[in-house]
């Protein structure tokens, strides 16, 4: 049981700019503003694999645990390992329990996220295909 409720950005936005800003107009091409130049792809390949980590592990945590999302948990893991520069699969991290109570909220909150950084990647990705 958890002691209280968890800080919002830490419980659902993940690793600090792990959405909308997780490759941010100054770091990846394409996204949000496709005029600046990228100063690091490899940076922004890094934060886009910290984010798959972290929404990895937030599909495996206590906050599923009532509604289990395999085929969400299986995606990430094969993007992990397509995004992955090593070899090997990439350590999960548990997360801190979440109170029963703020469960739902999470969930909800969590899949929200997920879509949008989603829809992030996928400019990033698309972009980089030209």
């Amino acid at each position: 049981m958890s002691e209280g409720p968890r800080d919002a950005e830490d419980a659902f936005g993940g690793p600090s700019d792990a959405e909308g800003s997780a490759c941010g107009s100054h770091e990846c091409p394409g996204v949000p503003d496709p005029h600046l130049t990228p100063r690091s792809p490899q940076r922004c390949l890094q934060r886009i694999h910290q984010a798959l980590q972290h929404y990895r592990d937030l599909l495996g945590s206590d906050i599923f645990q009532d509604q289990p999302q395999p085929q969400l948990e299986t995606t990430m893991e094969q993007l992990l390992r397509h995004v992955q520069e090593g070899h090997g699969r990439p350590p999960r991290h548990p997360l801190a329990p979440t109170a029963v109570w703020a469960r739902h909220l999470a969930r909800h909150l969590a899949l929200k996220r997920l879509r949008s950084f989603a829809a992030v990647i996928s400019r990033v990705f698309n972009h980089s295909a030209r």
